[in-house]
């Protein structure tokens, strides 16, 4: 079927360049890419990707969960304390 589209000069240049380099006609190259373009459109459409959670347990009173990194480091000293306590 012949019809007449206005074709940006960038993906024109791409579509003949890949035309010439590959061999085919420019007409096959351009139906090629509209081919590959449609197919792919319905393959775009994913389910969103949910991240697990995890419980962590109740919050230390007197922590700002806002100073997150100060809580780590909260933590990791007990953490430490405690691993020393139990060597003794």
């Amino acid at each position: 079927m012949r019809t007449t589209v206005d074709i940006d000069p960038d993906l024109l240049e791409r579509v003949r360049s890949d035309s010439m380099r590959s061999g085919r006609s420019f007409r096959e190259e351009l139906n090629r890419v509209i081919h590959r373009g449609l197919s792919m459109s319905g393959a775009r459409v994913t389910e969103p990707y949910l991240t697990p959670t995890f419980a962590l347990g109740p919050v230390p009173e007197g922590i700002d969960l806002d100073k997150a990194l100060a809580l780590a480091s909260v933590l990791a000293d007990q953490e430490s304390v405690r691993k020393l306590q139990r060597r003794k």
